[in-house]
């Protein structure tokens, strides 16, 4: 995937389509952060927001910023340090704020989906649940259902932390069978 994505970018390059070239990048540099290459990630992602911006899409800068608040929180985390959850909610509630103002549902998922994530990890698990519910509430609504099947996944696992094993393996299970009925989307 990763030279794929490094075929498109530089052809988007050559046409001079900042939008394209910022999807791209973020695309890629998601990617490399899901690989921990978190050097190179950081790279695509500040090159994608850096496309945005000059282009003028705010959207994708959002987009792109919201990967930056994930690339952090997960290298820090595999560096052996604790990230530091509240400068990180403070960046997604910043984009949440835009969010509300655009109504982006697509962002809005993403970014309640992150901070739930967050704060799973941080032990919180009562406010991440809620967030989840939100999310998953949203993406139904806005046939969604790729987002749908992740907030599923993600909700499980706050389900599972909470003790309640039984309706967290439900849940998975329902995910399972909705991703199985939606591979065509």
């Amino acid at each position: 995937a990763a030279s794929h994505y490094k075929q498109a970018i530089s052809v988007l390059r050559r046409y001079a389509d900042s939008r394209a070239c910022a999807i791209f990048l973020r695309h890629a540099g998601d990617l490399q952060r899901s690989l921990k290459e978190y050097d190179q990630s950081e790279r695509m992602l500040l090159e994608a927001q850096s496309f945005a911006h000059a282009g003028g899409h705010q959207d994708v800068e959002q987009r792109c910023a919201l990967s930056l608040v994930r690339w952090k929180h997960e290298m820090e985390r595999d560096a052996g340090q604790r990230p530091d959850i509240r400068s990180l909610i403070i960046e997604l509630n910043t984009i949440a704020d835009y969010v509300r103002r655009m109504e982006m549902p697509s962002l809005s998922c993403d970014v309640m989906v992150a901070h739930a994530e967050m704060l799973i990890e941080d032990g919180e698990s009562s406010q991440s649940g809620r967030l989840m519910s939100r999310a998953m509430t949203l993406s139904k609504r806005n046939g969604m259902t790729l987002r749908l099947t992740t907030a599923l996944v993600r909700y499980a696992h706050v389900l599972a932390l909470r003790g309640l094993k039984p309706q967290s393996n439900r849940l998975l299970f329902y995910a399972l069978d909705m991703a199985k009925r939606s591979r065509n989307q």
